[in-house]
């Protein structure tokens, strides 16, 4: 995931994949909790005088969640500005006419950037 994004577009479809990312952790997460306290609550070991399932989904969700957040942090996000200083066809064809440029010598250049 070295490459840059570079188009508007790229950049709203990498924010969607980082929210989509983002609510399958917090559905986890929830899942957990919520199955710690279904499958535990009748159990009569209690830590601390607090019931098993309380604890377990307390420290086992927190737990969970900084793994969670580690792993959207490494795999999913990406830094980047979702700001927009040109239109996303303004954009593509300043990168388009750079590529074009590299041919040209320093004053052609010059005389380039001054029309674009």
């Amino acid at each position: 995931m070295s490459d840059t994004i570079k188009t508007y577009r790229d950049k709203l479809a990498q924010a969607d994949r980082e929210a989509r990312a983002t609510l399958v952790c917090a559905l986890a997460v929830a899942a957990f909790f919520w199955l710690c306290v279904l499958l535990l609550k009748d159990l009569p070991f209690t830590i601390f005088s607090l019931p098993l399932w309380f604890v377990l989904s307390c420290l086992g969700g927190y737990v969970m969640s900084v793994a969670a957040v580690w792993v959207l942090i490494k795999r999913y996000m990406r830094d980047f500005s979702l700001e927009d200083d040109l239109g996303e066809y303004e954009q593509d064809r300043l990168l388009t006419n750079r590529s074009q440029t590299t041919a040209l010598t320093t004053e052609q250049k010059e005389v380039h950037d001054v029309r674009i």
